[in-house]
């Protein structure tokens, strides 16, 4: 089927909260999506994060969580500090996109738009509460998701070097 949006939050998330390091403002954001075709609907799932700004991608660890028991970590350790400005992330399995590489230069910032692989290239983080402890899969759910349920998305800021924002929300994705 086609692209839907299971649902969208465009409530912004401050990364982090207060300081320069730890959880958003929303920890987790969360989404309770009713599935369009009932609740035995399977599909792949895909996130984006809309309008994120941050000075090193590298320091956000993102967790996505499903009725809270399947984890699934998208991003960490990955980007280095080339900055994210109003860029809109989508972690996606379609169109075969690449992981954000390991280290970029700082410059040029990216565009307003990039679509990634999961990504990590160092020791998976730990989470503060209330995110659950690990371990996690690297990676988005199985194509045959069952999508109806709780989303929640945990993201912190894992070093003290700068501060950022999902100005927008985020979305998840499934076919329709």
């Amino acid at each position: 089927g086609g692209v839907a949006y299971a649902e969208h939050d465009q409530r912004p998330i401050a990364v982090p909260r207060v300081g320069t390091e730890g959880p958003a403002s929303r920890y987790p954001a969360s989404l309770d999506v009713v599935a369009p075709g009932g609740s035995m609907h399977r599909s792949w799932v895909g996130i984006e994060l809309h309008a994120v700004t941050h000075p090193c991608p590298e320091d956000l660890a993102i967790l996505l969580v499903h009725n809270d028991t399947d984890k699934f970590l998208l991003m960490s350790n990955a980007g280095g500090c080339r900055p994210l400005q109003g860029t809109t992330i989508r972690i996606t399995p379609l169109g075969l996109p690449s992981a954000l590489p390991d280290n970029e230069p700082a410059a040029p910032p990216h565009d307003n738009f990039i679509a990634i692989q999961p990504s990590n290239y160092g020791a998976v983080p730990v989470f503060p509460s209330p995110a659950p402890p690990g371990p996690y899969t690297l990676g988005l759910p199985p194509a045959n998701t069952l999508i109806q349920g709780s989303w929640k998305l945990y993201v912190t800021d894992t070093t003290s070097t700068g501060r950022g924002v999902i100005a927008a929300g985020w979305s998840l994705q499934h076919s329709t």
